[in-house]
């Protein structure tokens, strides 16, 4: 007997095989399906949080048969249909990097994915994120150590499709256990000798949390940019989208042209540091624009 095709969610997605959560979220009813030799390829192939239409088979398995069209996809961590980026740093050990904030929220500008900025381990140091505030990025900052912040995450995962993004070693996996005291994700130090985290997750799993998904995700510590024309990168900083209307030349580029009201604005309200970045991430795009110039 053919059974009728049923809706679910990848919340892990392995080479051939995907584990799906049947569209009624019930945990228990968890599914092994195979994939399609066409679903395997390329940029095409299936992602953790995939929905996708599957058909139940016999034991807990099943088959993939179509994928539904995505609301958003991240390339690195590869998962789909994500509606808010949590942005996980750490107050100390290892210390906050500002270069790469700056580039996971840009790559969740481009994605068109709502960050949150999380400053975890608040017990071990501290570190003025204001800026960002001001800029209106949320910030929460948490231990998961002594549960500070906790009652806020756990609010701006409520009833969404999360993802923790971040460098190893900053409490990823802490805040999700700490979240749910029955979960028991690994956890690792961070290294004397290097002063980055050591990777404990080794592949985005989505889990959940109170009426929320969450997706669990390696930890990196760098990260290239792709499809972002040059042209465009100013218009995912906010501080400098509202100021290009104003420079004196239609197509400014924010660099070394005359007029422009980004550059005049470099140290009052566009943070040098910012600007430092924005310049640091063009150079990288015009080389996507141009291959041949790699």
């Amino acid at each position: 007997m053919i059974r009728e095709l049923a809706e679910g969610i990848v919340v892990r997605s392995f080479s051939k095989t995907n584990l799906v959560l049947p569209a009624d979220r019930d945990w228990t009813g968890l599914l092994l399906c195979e994939t399609r030799g066409r679903l395997r390829l390329g940029r095409n192939r299936i992602y953790t949080g995939d929905r996708v239409l599957f058909r139940p088979g016999d034991g807990g398995r099943g088959r993939i048969e179509e994928v539904r069209p995505r609301t958003t996809i991240l390339f690195r961590p590869p998962v789909a249909n994500v509606e808010q980026a949590v942005l996980v740093f750490a107050a100390a050990e290892p210390d906050p990097s500002r270069l790469l904030l700056d580039r996971l929220l840009l790559v969740a500008a481009v994605a068109g994915i709502r960050p949150v900025i999380c400053l975890n381990k608040m017990d071990l140091g501290a570190e003025d994120f204001s800026l960002y505030r001001d800029l209106g990025y949320p910030v929460l900052t948490a231990s998961a150590r002594t549960g500070e912040g906790l009652s806020q995450l756990a609010q701006r995962l409520r009833g969404k499709v999360s993802i923790l993004i971040g460098p190893s070693g900053v409490g990823k996996s802490s805040l999700l256990n700490a979240l749910d005291h029955d979960r028991r994700l690994p956890t690792g130090e961070v290294s004397s000798k290097l002063g980055r985290g050591r990777h404990t997750t080794r592949w985005v799993e989505i889990l959940p949390v109170g009426d929320g998904l969450v997706a669990d995700s390696p930890g990196f510590t760098s990260l290239e940019l792709h499809d972002i024309p040059s042209g465009e990168l100013a218009g995912f900083f906010p501080e400098m989208a509202a100021l290009v209307g104003s420079c004196r030349y239609a197509g400014c580029l924010h660099r070394r042209e005359p007029g422009c009201a980004v550059r005049a604005s470099v140290g009052e309200t566009v943070d040098r540091l910012r600007y430092d970045h924005y310049l640091f991430f063009f150079a990288e795009c015009v080389k996507e624009d141009n291959p041949w110039s790699k």
